[in-house]
């Protein structure tokens, strides 16, 4: 994984979010993601499977960026890969970006952001888009 550099004063990264309001939180822990999944609206059915995937992902590492994955490499928490940030012929501003979720990929790196797209992406693909899910 690769560290993006940010300015570190701030705790979140800098965006230009108009799309929608976010919630900054600042995460220590991965009892903190959890306790963030829920007020974002994560089902409690989906917790245990919700957690697993985010350690396995990113050890609850907001700033987490692997940028081997094809596709624009994977942001934030849940890894969510650049295919669902990123422009194509289906969704020319980017699927997430249609959906008013967020600005750029790099918007991930938030982790309300990250944990509300990552609801978008379940609901699309269902949990077999983390290739860390086996279930």
């Amino acid at each position: 994984y690769e560290i993006p550099k940010r300015d570190w004063s701030s705790d979140v990264c800098s965006s230009d979010l108009d799309i929608t309001t976010t919630t900054i939180t600042i995460i220590a822990n991965c009892d903190d993601v959890r306790n963030l999944a829920v007020s974002v609206g994560w089902p409690s059915d989906e917790l245990g499977t919700l957690m697993s995937v985010v350690t396995a992902e990113s050890a609850c590492y907001p700033w987490a960026h692997n940028v081997s994955d094809p596709n624009g490499g994977s942001y934030g928490l849940m890894q969510i890969n650049g295919f669902w940030c990123l422009p194509n012929r289906y969704y020319p501003l980017g699927y997430l970006q249609e959906l008013g979720l967020l600005s750029t990929c790099d918007d991930l790196f938030n982790a309300t952001v990250n944990l509300r797209a990552g609801l978008a992406v379940l609901a699309q693909s269902g949990w077999h888009a983390w290739a860390t899910f086996d279930g």
